[in-house]
């Protein structure tokens, strides 16, 4: 971080620093004592300039396996809670719901989401919103991390905003581009040809329209 500052790269040194205090909050949660939570998954909504970020904890056997943080898309028409519904609801589609999920708020169908985890996992699951304790303790962690993540997402999709508008000036065009496709192509001393596709917009590179191509005709082969 400091060295990027001494090269005048103040872009850059925030988004070290944000990731510093990223790691710190992260290591703050690990030291908070969850034996008495047991099995929890534990999220946490912020927004910002009309994004939207979660973070996720996930608690098994009051042990910390993990945390995630998800920037879902949404129409600028749907309220806070109707975004957090509809996550929750995609995103225990193909993952099965620990015995406690909690929240950072209480979302107006809590009970009809509670009712379809149930019938999903075959026991009872319940949507809290703890008050005390190690529980409320670990939402707040939960919370300020959505918060840092999510400053994070948005430091990013300036510097890449700004790398998009060179671009545009670069190849004179009217507006900066929303989508670029990279493809490579490689081979084995001309066989096993193989091509693959990156994707790069707005928020960086897309992981989830990566794609790999297997060359089976041979006039498309490689004939270097």
């Amino acid at each position: 971080m400091e060295g990027a500052a001494e090269a005048l790269d103040f872009e850059q040194a925030a988004v070290l620093r944000d990731r510093l205090k990223a790691l710190t909050f992260i290591q703050g949660s690990q030291a908070i004592n969850a034996q008495g939570v047991g099995d929890a998954d534990i999220f946490a909504l912020a927004s910002k300039s009309g994004q939207v970020g979660i973070q996720a904890f996930f608690i098994r056997g009051g042990q910390n396996w993990g945390h995630r943080a998800f920037f879902p898309t949404h129409t600028s028409e749907l309220e806070e809670a109707e975004v957090f519904s509809s996550f929750l609801a995609q995103f225990y589609e193909d993952v099965p719901p620990a015995r406690t999920i909690l929240l950072d708020r209480v979302l107006p169908d809590s009970e009809l989401l509670a009712e379809a985890f149930s019938e999903k996992a075959g026991r009872k699951v319940e949507l809290q919103m703890p008050q005390r304790g190690d529980r409320k303790r670990l939402v707040d962690q939960a919370t300020r991390n959505a918060v840092e993540a999510l400053d994070r997402r948005l430091a990013e999709s300036t510097t890449q905003g700004k790398l998009l508008r060179e671009v545009a000036d670069l190849f004179d065009l009217a507006e900066p581009p929303q989508r670029i496709e990279i493809y490579d192509n490689s081979h084995i001393q001309g066989t096993n040809a193989l091509g693959a596709m990156v994707v790069a917009g707005p928020e960086g590179f897309q992981k989830g329209q990566f794609r790999k191509f297997n060359i089976k005709r041979a006039e498309t082969a490689p004939g270097d």
